[in-house]
């Protein structure tokens, strides 16, 4: 279960973003030069073309956006954690 005292905390929803948008980065560098040989042109083209751009804006921002709270979410509960276990 979700706790509200971790998501509450200060920087939480900072750091989700500031995941998801490197992943986002990273992600689309990564097909953009291993799929379309570095052709940025033919990247847009597809991508962003009609029958893409839902799948491209659902891939790069809600599944990220979900992983980046995930990861977000268990890098705080154990810095949380383990604040608890110092005092």
């Amino acid at each position: 279960m979700i706790s509200p005292k971790i998501i509450k905390a200060k920087g939480f929803w900072r750091s989700v973003i500031v995941y998801s948008l490197f992943f986002i980065v990273i992600t689309n560098l990564v097909r953009w030069a291993l799929i379309y040989k570095f052709d940025f042109e033919k990247f847009v083209s597809i991508e962003l073309s009609e029958e893409h751009i839902f799948m491209f804006f659902v891939s790069n921002i809600l599944l990220w956006i979900v992983l980046g709270f995930v990861l977000t979410y268990f890098n705080f509960k154990r810095n949380i954690r383990e604040d608890e276990e110092e005092n």
